[in-house]
Parts: C-alpha cells; sequence; structure tokens
C-alpha cells in the first residue's frame, strides 16, 4: 500500500474503510495511519477525508491540535477520541 502526502489510493480507501470497525480510538488509528505510512500528523489528518465521507474541517482541525507525541503541547489522546468519536459509530 501506498499514499502520497494528500490522499490515499482507492484500494487503500476501502481497506481502511473495512479497518475501522475494529476501532474504538481515533488517535490509535491515526498512530496506525503516521506508521504505515510514514506521513506526518496533519498529512494522516488529510488522509481521514478520502476514509470517512462525512469527516469535516472542524475534525481536521482537532487532528492537527493533537498532541501526537505526548509531549503536553496539544489535544491529548482521550480528548481527540472523544471529539471525533462521531466518526467511528457505526
Amino acid at each position: 500500500m501506498a499514499a502520497d502526502c494528500f490522499g490515499l489510493s482507492p484500494e487503500d480507501v476501502t481497506f481502511w474503510r473495512g479497518e475501522i470497525r475494529d476501532y474504538s480510538s481515533m488517535s490509535k488509528l491515526l498512530r496506525d495511519l503516521v506508521s504505515k505510512y510514514k506521513v506526518s500528523r496533519n498529512d494522516a489528518g488529510v488522509m481521514l477525508y478520502d476514509i470517512f465521507d462525512d469527516f469535516s474541517l472542524d475534525d481536521i482541525s482537532y487532528v492537527w491540535k493533537w498532541d501526537i507525541d505526548g509531549n503536553g503541547q496539544g489535544i491529548s489522546d482521550d480528548s481527540l477520541d472523544k471529539y471525533l468519536k462521531h466518526l467511528l459509530q457505526h
């Protein structure tokens, strides 16, 4: 699977849409995207536009403010999961 810095291939979108059923945490999903594609937090956030039909600008603003490194600056994993939980409700 490959991704450019702004989106996923149609095959990858299909893969991740199938995988999201197994996620209960958006921070975990984002960490998996970052790890798999070796992209930044911001690029992984943009990938969510491909995966979720109802992903909004408000949603991506939370991702961009997320403290992915856990250094105490930004939105915690728990807060990000709370803000974006609507995306994982099946």
